[in-house]
């Protein structure tokens, strides 16, 4: 497969607080923007040429990352992209990335990003962008799916096999899980039976986000899409101008031509809505710690004799692990990173390039932490924050903390609710309790919040806010907010003749 599309022009409205100021292909899994996690796997997979489809308020920011220029991390997948000077084993690349390139990939993708306004749905997107190919085939993901390093290769092995056909991945759906949140596939026998955009019951599948189609047998149904998917259960409400990919799917199969699914060999996650994000870095970091068996340590790096290692590493240049320090599981340390006094870091947790963990700081296991961070001071991270955020004097933050965040002294994040039930949270107007990080907190990009604020759990703060000293914050805050705390004081006169002088 020579050409891939990458459709990333979603506007990230579910998303939010975590979608206003970026765009979800730019979310961080494990330390590295999704996109350059999508483009890693591309290329290990002997893609020559990637297509990027963005919306045009966000095309700098994704041409910036495809780029892989500047100072942006590569993230615990990527660790291993050091000078020549330093060579690590064959095992140790296998060890520290599960493609088994470890940041020396064996060539270079040509990317490109291109424009495309207004968003009007996958669907246009893709019919444009074939525009700029000349393939007799195109693989297309969406620029929000996280996926396995394994199942491109299955999908493309697949239809290797079958070259007339289109492939979807298509995810087992869960019984507990709801089905009137997906795009839907009916599966039988290997073969997409009916595609039904959030259907009640009787499907088997969701569609996982990857496609491989025959240029010729696509083309066609992408002119003739009717701008929306009436392919909805009875009494179902399809937004007009939402032109989706997944209706091209349920044309074909009407017209009897063969649309094949394939299972994704581990996970396959739509990072949609903003508990995917946890959900999303646990399964990556996981997954990378589970192929860790050896470790790899740049030799400008320090570990002091007097830290506490468990599990393996992998320490990037010029990073210190100081006096005290404790790490309980594998670990992910990027460059001039500091884990120092008393710090503890629990196991497969990547922290990001020149942060700096210290002071008795714990930092929760599958955490990870985007570059420049500073935590200390007795404070409690478990999550993912994204960057050049700030954390100190005995807070206590689990869930999602946008870039540039300041939390204040004394800052709690509420965790379990008192009847022990899941927390409900709205999206785009409807509520939705999610199975996992429910009662977790999401805070927006460029916050800040004073001393004592306390978030109930499943809170969510849009970016650009600030909430003041003592707040109780319970439910959404809009972005652009300053919450301050109304008191009434009474002042009375007071001295040594009360005690009798």
């Amino acid at each position: 497969m020579n050409t891939a599309i990458i459709l990333a022009q979603g506007q990230g409205s579910k998303l939010w607080p975590l979608g206003s100021t970026r765009p979800k292909a730019a979310i961080p899994i494990g330390g590295s923007p999704l996109l350059r996690q999508q483009i890693a796997s591309l290329e290990a997979a002997g893609v020559g040429s990637i297509l990027v489809v963005a919306n045009a308020r966000f095309a700098a920011h994704l041409r910036f990352l495809a780029a892989g220029k500047g100072s942006h991390p590569q993230g615990a997948a990527g660790m291993l992209a050091v000078p020549p000077s330093f060579r690590p084993t064959a095992s140790a690349r296998r060890a520290a990335s599960p493609n088994g390139t470890a940041g020396e990939r064996a060539h270079r993708a040509l990317v490109e990003v291109l424009s495309f306004d207004p968003p009007q749905g996958t669907a246009p997107a893709l019919r444009l962008a074939l525009e700029q190919v000349e393939d007799e085939h195109v693989l297309v993901l969406y620029g929000d799916v996280l996926l396995d390093p394994a199942t491109l290769p299955r999908l493309l092995e697949a239809q290797a096999e079958d070259p007339s056909s289109t492939f979807v991945l298509a995810v087992p759906l869960h019984p507990l899980e709801d089905p009137t949140m997906y795009l839907a596939v009916r599966v039988r026998e290997g073969r997409v039976e009916e595609m039904i955009a959030h259907p009640r019951h009787s499907i088997t599948h969701r569609l996982g986000g990857a496609f491989v189609f025959p240029r010729a047998v696509i083309q066609p149904y992408l002119a003739a899409h009717p701008g929306y998917v009436p392919a909805v259960p009875s009494g179902g409400m399809p937004p007009m101008g939402e032109a989706d990919l997944a209706q091209c799917l349920q044309m074909m199969v009407e017209d009897g031509l063969t649309v094949r699914a394939v299972e994704p060999s581990a996970f396959a996650l739509d990072v949609d809505r903003p508990w995917d994000i946890l959900i999303a870095n646990h399964l990556w970091l996981d997954l990378l710690g589970q192929s860790l068996d050896h470790d790899v340590i740049h030799p400008t790096a320090r570990i002091s004799e007097r830290a506490e290692v468990n599990g393996h590493l992998v320490v990037g240049e010029n990073a210190v692990i100081g006096p005290g320090a404790i790490l309980e599981g594998n670990a992910w340390i990027d460059c001039d990173a500091v884990v120092t006094h008393g710090a503890i870091v629990g196991p497969n947790t990547y922290i990001g390039r020149r942060c700096v963990v210290r002071d008795d700081a714990w930092i929760g296991e599958h955490t990870s932490l985007g570059p420049l961070c500073k935590i200390g001071h007795c404070a409690e991270i478990h999550g993912v924050m994204f960057g050049r955020s700030t954390v100190m004097h005995y807070c206590n933050v689990w869930g999602v903390l946008g870039e540039a965040s300041d939390v204040g002294a004394g800052t709690a994040f509420g965790t379990l609710r008192f009847d022990d039930q899941p927390q409900a949270h709205r999206v785009k107007g409807r509520w939705e309790t999610p199975r996992h990080a429910s009662d977790a907190t999401f805070i927006g990009d460029f916050c800040r919040t004073g001393v004592n604020a306390i978030f109930l759990p499943g809170s969510k703060v849009g970016a650009y806010s600030a909430i003041g000293p003592g707040v109780v914050v319970d439910g959404d805050i809009p972005e652009h907010s300053l919450l301050l705390l109304k008191q009434e004081v009474e002042r009375r006169e007071w001295g040594p003749e009360k005690y009798g002088w």
